[in-house]
């Protein structure tokens, strides 16, 4: 995997204080979803110059987010251990947060959220995306911390309704979760040496909850999964182009999504019922999903032939 991630933010200022609107992972061009997370707050580490500028200037700007941040670089090494099979990665890794303000100090950082909020500066749900946006990923990361206090009311509110949201959603959620306080690790641990033990953790868990269940298919044939049909699909469809790994693995995730939601069945064909809960759960203008399901019919159709 050769491609190396760069992030990117979008930041505003309002008054002394510095929001981040908006930040990703990119890896090569495509714009295509890789999943995403959703943290406490942003930090603070130094700015490209160009954004500096841009506040100043104008209150507002975006660019490249520095290299040297922790966070950032320990969600690189989850997000590529999870597709280190994948040969070239390509696509966007998307940070949400439950509030935007940047500050280095998550209990600092919430009380001022907490004052913020309290004063009519800052709305609560100022962090909050559409149910579309969150459907575009196929699973998202939960990592806001384990700091809670009783005064904290708005802290509270918003992780309500972002966990709300991730429920009407129907995506899954993977993160480290503390059983006495409800939250979830951070998955940038402060001690260097407990870093790769976190990434192992969610990589473990990705591939849990990604298991794709084959019990009935393994009876049949034992030698292709979804994913190795879809990077062999140009073989054994003519005139067909490769899918890349990276491609199939999303491809499978989204077919996991639809039978877990119960939208998809293993029915041999696509039917208006079908497209109609799709659409309703979806917002899906490039038919990703009704092509999962032509795919994995047709996949059906080649282990029969097989058998």
């Amino acid at each position: 995997m050769s491609v190396r991630a760069k992030a990117y933010g979008a930041f505003v200022k309002k008054g002394d204080h510095i929001y981040r609107k908006s930040a990703y992972l990119q890896w090569g061009k495509s714009d295509e979803s890789l999943g995403a997370s959703l943290l406490l707050n942003p930090g603070s580490a130094a700015l490209a110059k160009e954004v500096e500028h841009s506040l100043k200037q104008y209150g507002e700007g975006s660019g490249l987010i520095p290299a040297g941040d922790p966070t950032m670089k320990q969600l690189i090494k989850i997000v590529e251990c999870i597709y280190e099979k994948n040969g070239e990665l390509t696509g966007r890794f998307h940070i949400y947060n439950l509030f935007n303000l940047r500050h280095p100090s998550c209990v600092p950082a919430v009380n001022l959220f907490e004052e913020l909020t309290n004063n009519g500066e800052y709305s609560v749900q100022a962090s909050i995306v559409s149910r579309e946006e969150v459907q575009q990923h196929s699973w998202i990361l939960l990592g806001w911390g384990l700091n809670h206090q009783k005064k904290w009311k708005n802290l509270k509110l918003i992780k309500r309704e972002w966990v709300q949201l991730i429920q009407e959603a129907g995506i899954p959620s993977i993160g480290v979760k503390d059983i006495k306080s409800g939250g979830y690790y951070h998955p940038c641990p402060h001690l260097y040496t407990k870093r790769r033990e976190m990434v192992n953790h969610i990589v473990a868990q990705y591939r849990k909850e990604f298991k794709q269940d084959n019990k009935n298919i393994s009876k049949r044939v034992s030698f292709m999964n979804f994913e190795e049909y879809l990077l062999n699909r140009h073989k054994f469809i003519k005139g067909e182009k490769p899918i890349k790994e990276t491609s199939a693995k999303q491809y499978n995730n989204r077919l996991v999504n639809l039978k877990k939601k119960k939208i998809y069945k293993e029915e041999r064909q696509i039917n208006s019922q079908t497209l109609a809960n799709i659409k309703r759960h979806y917002k899906d203008t490039t038919n990703h999903y009704p092509r999962t399901i032509k795919y994995y019919i047709e996949y059906l159709e080649h282990l029969d032939k097989k058998a």
